[in-house]
């Protein structure tokens, strides 16, 4: 008992109060939380199909295959779908449990940072490889200031940063530069032998995490389809178009950080003095404005020129602007230099700006359904035979209902694959559309070999007269700016 009470002493007693407030909220969010195509996608993908396949699988997915080999085991086990939002909780969790105990912040700062936007629910509740992110950037800032002591620890976070998504690419590569760049080109002469082959050896490891993500980023631009969907680079070489698409963008982002296309001025002016702010406290702070700066331009390009805006990216400024307020504080006390107060304020706005958008759409996720997919599942377990088939009619939103089913225990088949599937696999197939004749003739394949069939389809099948409706999840989907209109019919077909 006395080393409980002690511990509490060393972490402060308004941090464990924080802290275990903190938990106890994550814990009924998650339990709530109804799992959406995308964290469905990447749970199928991990309990179908074996590493080689997870890797080969990358082609089509663009993503590092880091997250996907975290959730293999617990896939493969047979555990239910819903550990991988334990997962991703844990990952906020020992996040916050870093900032509360290492930051170098002022107590108020850090219990606003554990409970921002981000780790309030897009880091913790979602379970996405963003939640890997703001924990390795806390690590990273905590041995920032140590990095040439313990070259192979960073090395190793560094190599794990690069593989938890693209869009942090950019801080990767300066982070490289940064200390491995100056190491082994600058300072190397003034380096005994050991200490230069510890640098080398962990600039070897930083380096091979960039290449491996860097070889699937190539391998993804040749051969996922989706990409060619979003891809506004056309627009490069019409500038008034592409001022207008950067407008768009700019207030597009606002919106999501809002939680919401009807953003009012205020908020926008708010944003704005924001980066107002960082852009004053940049004069203070090169090295680190870089980081930053390269990261929210390189995010916003993407948004812009070949990929959708999520909140899940647009709510990372948080964290690295944290990032970039840690290290900044650290070397004030190296170099007894004044502290960036402009980075704070920026920070302490932006955090305040999170907060209504992300605790609305928490609460909400208590008490209505993120995905009916869930919901559809389990109607088909209470009501459907074990072994039934059923041909879904469209491509990219089956997961979420099969990631809460037993696997083999029911088939999907997809007519224009003319395959039997679990995970979408964003190829040519699946951008050509599925025809009616296709339909027809998927019944007439099946009903040779199954004597349940049905059919699952986003939208109500009218004017077909041997569909029976059994089911839909219209109406219960909840009314936010973020949710995915997973809405599912399924029919009996006589």
């Amino acid at each position: 008992m006395k080393k409980i009470v002690t511990k509490i002493k060393e972490f402060g007693i308004v941090n464990t109060i924080a802290f275990i407030i903190y938990i106890l909220f994550l814990m009924v969010v998650v339990l709530n939380h109804e799992g959406y195509e995308d964290e469905a996608q990447s749970w199928l993908i991990a309990r179908d199909l074996n590493p080689i396949g997870i890797i080969k699988q990358m082609k089509y997915e663009g993503h590092p295959f880091l997250w996907y080999f975290l959730l293999m085991p617990f896939a493969k086990l047979g555990i239910a779908v819903e550990v991988q939002n334990w997962i991703s909780a844990l990952f906020a969790i020992f996040t916050a449990y870093i900032i509360l105990k290492k930051a170098p912040f002022r107590k108020g700062l850090k219990i606003l940072l554990v409970f921002s936007g981000g780790m309030i629910y897009f880091y913790s509740v979602l379970a996405r490889p963003y939640c890997m992110i703001p924990f390795l950037l806390v690590l990273l800032a905590s041995c920032y200031q140590k990095k040439r002591e313990h070259p192979y620890k960073y090395a190793i976070l560094v190599a794990l940063l690069a593989n938890t998504h693209l869009i942090m690419m950019p801080t990767v590569i300066l982070l490289i530069l940064d200390f491995w760049g100056k190491e082994i080109l600058w300072n190397r002469g003034n380096q005994k032998e050991e200490e230069s082959k510890k640098f080398c050896n962990s600039f070897l490891i930083a380096i091979m995490g960039v290449l491996i993500f860097s070889l699937i980023v190539i391998f993804a631009s040749e051969n996922c389809e989706i990409i060619g969907n979003f891809d506004e680079t056309n627009y490069l070489k019409e500038p008034d178009k592409l001022f207008n698409l950067l407008k768009v963008t700019y207030f597009d982002t606002i919106g999501y950080l809002y939680g919401n296309i009807a953003v009012p001025l205020y908020y926008k002016i708010m944003v704005t003095i924001v980066l107002v702010l960082c852009l004053i406290g940049s004069k203070n702070d090169i090295k680190q404005a870089v980081l930053f700066w390269s990261q929210l331009v390189f995010t916003f390009l993407i948004h812009t020129l070949v990929w959708f805006i999520l909140p899940t990216r647009v709510f990372m400024m948080i964290y690295t602007l944290m990032f970039w307020f840690w290290n900044s504080l650290e070397e004030s006390k190296i170099q007894e230099k004044k502290k960036n107060r402009w980075i704070e304020i920026a920070l302490i706005l932006l955090m305040i700006l999170s907060i209504p958008s992300a605790y609305k759409l928490a609460l909400q996720d208590i008490t209505q359904n993120f995905s009916t997919g869930k919901m559809m599942a389990e109607y088909i377990e209470e009501n459907i035979p074990e072994g039934a088939c059923f041909i879904y009619t469209e491509q990219e939103l089956q997961q979420s209902v099969l990631a809460y089913l037993p696997k083999g225990k029911y088939q999907l088949y997809m007519p224009n694959a003319k395959e039997f599937v679990t995970y979408t696999t964003w190829n040519k197939q699946w951008l050509k559309p599925i025809r009616y004749s296709q339909i027809q003739e998927a019944i007439q394949k099946l009903r040779l070999e199954y004597q349940e069939l049905y059919l699952i389809n986003g939208r109500q099948m009218l004017g077909e007269n041997n569909l029976e409706l059994l089911f839909s999840t219209e109406g219960e989907l909840m009314d936010n700016f973020y949710v995915r209109h997973e809405i599912f019919y399924i029919y009996k077909i006589n």
